[in-house]
């Protein structure tokens, strides 16, 4: 059977959403706007998006209340996809003439550049070609074994300082208690003020507007139950397998890639990007043959 199928069996049917919340945590929102606090008032604007009834009118109040954060933090792309989401979020046609009015605003000074964002993120890039094999490596790296280091990472060209070989991504993640502390994240890429949407069936989870949740397992963990001993590590657990499913969709398949890896064998047809991120971290694994723990540990802390 289809893990899809299998999972189905133990999800909860039940909707938590409810529009008196939502209003509660939106009209909670707007006193913190008024107060100049506008980090504080998205996230109830954004709590109020998770509860409200899909269709309602609640939703495309939430979203347009949470663009007036945009625009005193001087985002106004995330702005303009906000007052667009209300407009096609049933909301309260009285109010549509003042919503087309902000729409029009937020053109001319996207139009005109008169507003500079505060929250510009560097990310980084790699500085030479991807390699073939590994995601996220330029292709100036390579993976050797010999007698004195065991299986080690070597360059094949002289690097200067400054410039980026590697891009490390987390093949599978879960936020922390500590991460979610006050914060609003996206449960995908776990990025901060973004334009986040939610599921329409749960309360649980919100994603960046551009991809997010279509790049995660959010439709296999909908609603799932979550353990009470060690939530975390038991959604991690949960991620990498939906991701390894995803990926190799024949467990025979993953056993021998699995078993090659970690014997030092080259792999043959892994292509796409998953399969890719998941044989660079076993060829990377620590090579416990040629150093003792305390040596790992000491490079770990360099």
């Amino acid at each position: 059977m289809p893990i899809e199928a299998q999972l189905e069996t133990v999800k909860s049917n039940a909707s938590p959403k409810a529009n008196p919340e939502a209003r509660a945590l939106r009209e909670e929102g707007n006193e913190l706007f008024a107060d100049g606090k506008y980090a504080n008032a998205m996230k109830k604007f954004n709590d109020s998006l998770r509860l409200a009834e899909n269709g309602s009118e609640e939703v495309g109040l939430a979203y347009a209340n949470r663009s007036s954060c945009f625009l005193h933090m001087k985002l106004l792309d995330e702005r303009m996809v906000d007052l667009k989401l209300a407009k096609k979020s049933n909301y309260p046609t009285h109010f549509m003439p003042k919503l087309e009015k902000r729409i029009a605003q937020c053109t001319v000074l996207l139009k005109n550049k008169q507003l500079k964002s505060k929250f510009e993120v560097h990310e980084p890039t790699l500085s030479f070609v991807e390699h073939t094999k590994f995601a996220g490596v330029t292709d100036c790296l390579d993976i050797w074994t010999d007698d004195e280091y065991g299986r080690h990472v070597i360059t094949t060209r002289d690097l200067e300082v400054g410039q980026t070989i590697l891009v490390e991504k987390a093949f599978s993640m879960v936020p922390t208690k500590r991460m979610n502390m006050g914060r609003d994240r996206c449960v995908n890429c776990f990025r901060e003020f973004k334009i986040f949407i939610t599921c329409e069936n749960c309360i649980n989870s919100r994603f960046c507007y551009d991809g997010c949740m279509e790049q995660s397992n959010h439709s296999l963990n909908c609603n799932l139950p979550t353990p009470q001993a060690q939530p975390q590590l038991s959604q991690l657990v949960l991620e990498i397998l939906f991701k390894a499913n995803e990926a190799f969709p024949d467990v025979d398949i993953l056993m021998k890639t699995v078993d090659t890896l970690l014997n030092g064998e080259e792999a043959i047809g892994l292509t796409n990007v998953i399969q890719r991120e998941f044989r660079f971290i076993l060829q990377l694994t620590s090579n416990h043959g040629k150093r003792s723990d305390a040596q790992i540990d000491q490079l770990r802390n360099v």
